[in-house]
C-alpha cells in the first residue's frame, strides 16, 4: 500500500532551465530532474522561485544545501510585510533516508532552517498547511495513529489524533475535521467526521479519505468542504478518485464536482480564484463552473511519488511538478 502524501510529465515545452530561473513565458517549461519542488516568492517581486530538491540537496534561487530527509508535504508562508515568502518542507524517512527523523524545515532568501524535529516510531507527515500564518501540521506518531498540531516555537502542540486520519483540520474551538483513509477494522473503509470534546458527527463520504480543503465557494462566509474520497484497501484496483463539494454550513448535503477513473486518489486539493486544482495519482486537473456545474481538463501528467505545488510566475500562474525531468505547466 502507498500512502505518500503530496501538498507533470508532459511534451517538451522548452530548454532545460538551471534552478533559480525565473519562468517568464506562460508555456511549459523544463527544469532538469528533481525529486520534490516547492515554490514559493523568495525575493518578495511578486512572483514564486522554484525550490527544486535533487538527491538530498535543496536548490533555489542563490543558494543550495544539503539535508538527510525526504520531502513529503510542502506550503508556503509569508514573512514580515515586505511580500517575501518562505517555503515549509515537512521531510522524513524515505527510500534513501530511512534512518531520517520527522522535520519541518524553512527555506528562505537566507538558506534553509529546521523549525523542528522529532525522532519517532514512524517519521511520515501526511498534511501540512499555513493556517492564519502558523504551520498546521498531521504526522504519524506510530504505524497506524496521526497527531495533528501546531508548530509554535520549536515545538509541536497536539491538537487531536486519530486511526490513520492522514487528513486533520481544525475548526472553532476544540473541533477537528478528519479525514481517514480505513476505518478501526483493517482494510475497512475510511470517513470524514468532527471530531471534538462533545463527540463526533460523521460527514457524508464515498469510502476513504485521502485529502481535504476547506473554502468559501459561493461567498457566504459559509466554508464549504472539498474532499477526495474514494480511497480502497485494494488501492490500484478497486479505488477511485472523486472530487466531493460539501455545502455550508452543516456539510450534509453533497455532489460530485468531478469524477477522475484513470486516478485512484486525489492526494491534494487547492482553491484557485475560481477554480479548483486536484492532483490525483496519474493527473493534475483543473475544474472550473461551466453552464452544467463543473468541468475538469487533465492538464499534466505524474506519477504517484511526484509532488506538485502552485507556481506564480510573470507567464501567469502554474504547476510545478518533481520527476525525470521536474516542469512547469500553465494552468488554463
Amino acid at each position: 500500500m502507498w500512502l505518500g502524501f503530496v501538498f507533470i510529465a508532459c511534451g517538451t515545452g522548452g530548454p532545460e532551465l538551471a534552478s533559480g530561473t525565473s519562468v517568464s513565458q506562460g508555456e511549459p517549461q523544463v527544469f532538469g530532474a528533481a525529486q520534490a519542488v516547492a515554490a514559493a516568492d523568495l525575493d518578495g517581486d511578486g512572483f514564486d522561485e522554484e525550490i527544486l530538491i535533487r538527491a538530498g540537496v535543496v536548490h533555489w534561487s542563490g543558494g543550495e544545501e544539503a539535508i538527510d530527509c525526504t520531502v513529503q508535504v510542502t506550503a508556503r508562508r509569508t514573512l514580515g510585510t515586505g511580500g517575501q515568502e518562505e517555503a515549509i518542507l515537512g521531510c522524513g524517512t524515505g527510500r534513501e533516508t530511512r534512518d531520517a527523523p520527522a522535520r519541518i524545515l524553512s527555506v528562505s532568501a537566507s538558506g534553509v532552517s529546521t523549525l523542528w524535529s522529532r525522532d519517532g516510531e514512524r517519521n511520515q507527515f501526511s498534511d501540512l498547511r499555513i493556517l492564519n500564518d502558523e504551520i498546521w501540521v498531521a504526522v504519524f506518531s506510530s504505524k497506524f495513529e496521526v497527531e495533528a498540531g501546531w508548530i509554535r516555537e520549536g515545538a509541536f502542540e497536539q491538537v487531536s489524533v486519530g486511526r490513520l486520519a492522514t487528513q486533520q483540520y481544525p475548526l472553532v474551538g476544540s473541533q477537528v475535521l478528519q479525514g481517514r483513509v480505513y476505518g478501526e477494522a483493517p482494510r475497512s473503509p475510511g470517513d470524514l467526521r468532527v471530531v471534538g470534546s462533545k463527540g463526533e458527527r460523521l460527514l457524508p463520504t464515498w469510502r476513504g479519505v485521502r485529502s481535504l480543503q476547506v473554502a468559501d465557494l459561493n461567498g457566504d462566509a459559509s466554508p464549504e468542504l472539498l474532499v477526495g474520497d474514494g480511497w480502497h484497501y485494494a488501492y490500484a484496483e478497486q479505488a477511485r478518485a472523486r472530487v466531493l463539494l460539501l455545502e455550508g454550513p452543516q456539510w450534509v448535503e453533497g455532489r460530485t464536482l468531478g469524477f477522475f477513473p484513470d486516478d485512484y486518489s486525489i492526494r491534494s486539493i487547492e482553491v484557485l480564484g475560481d477554480g479548483i486544482l486536484a492532483v490525483g495519482t496519474r493527473h493534475v486537473h483543473w475544474l472550473v463552473r461551466d453552464e452544467l456545474g463543473w468541468s475538469s481538463t487533465p492538464i499534466a501528467q505524474l506519477s504517484e511519488t511526484d509532488l506538485a505545488t502552485v507556481m506564480t510566475t510573470p507567464g501567469g500562474p502554474g504547476v510545478l511538478v518533481s520527476g525525470s525531468p521536474a516542469r512547469w505547466v500553465p494552468i488554463p
